[in-house]
């Protein structure tokens, strides 16, 4: 079993297919873990750490972590609320105390923001991406899939990134997307 990383990407702007094509590669019993191309791993033990979580729960159907910053998922953000700092010394540190809670998970139960995801491929083999949707919503759309029919998806409780998530032009700037 092996973590593949990946950044997916289409000039086209099909991330579901972008998602879907960095799947078909992969052998059957590894794992994608696919990160939005805005988001930095604090730690050098992240990938490590992602090997931890997969090995204590191979049950799991889909692995989220927490963020700085995110829209929809109060879930994935730390004290559930968007952190404006932007000194990345500061995240590193928090980093460093949230990585003592690995391999701890929380379960979530409702959508979630694919800032990063770590996917089996078994899970793919049954759901996979949506390919019409281009960059909006792809990764709303799986996990809502996922949660309706009963799927795990945790959270890995002792891995936080940075996530720069429309920074520059606040949470609701979409342009960059269309």
């Amino acid at each position: 079993m092996h973590i593949h990383v990946t950044i997916p990407y289409r000039e086209d702007r099909n991330l579901g297919k972008a998602y879907n094509d960095a799947f078909r590669i992969i052998p059957d019993e590894d794992y994608l873990l696919i990160t939005d191309y805005d988001v930095l791993f604090l730690l050098p033990d992240t990938i490590r750490h992602c090997y931890q979580y997969v090995r204590a729960r191979p049950d799991a159907d889909m692995f989220v972590c927490w963020a700085n910053r995110t829209f929809h998922s109060n879930e994935q953000l730390l004290n559930k609320t968007v952190n404006q700092d932007d000194q990345i010394r500061t995240h590193i540190s928090i980093a460093h105390r949230i990585a003592e809670l690995v391999p701890q998970v929380t379960p979530i139960r409702r959508t979630i923001s694919g800032f990063v995801m770590l996917i089996p491929k078994r899970t793919w083999n049954e759901f996979k991406f949506v390919e019409d949707l281009k960059c909006l919503g792809v990764d709303t759309l799986y996990s809502q899939r996922l949660v309706d029919s009963g799927r795990t998806i945790l959270r890995m409780d002792g891995i936080y990134v940075w996530h720069t998530y429309r920074l520059e032009n606040g949470t609701q700037d979409k342009n960059h997307l269309l």
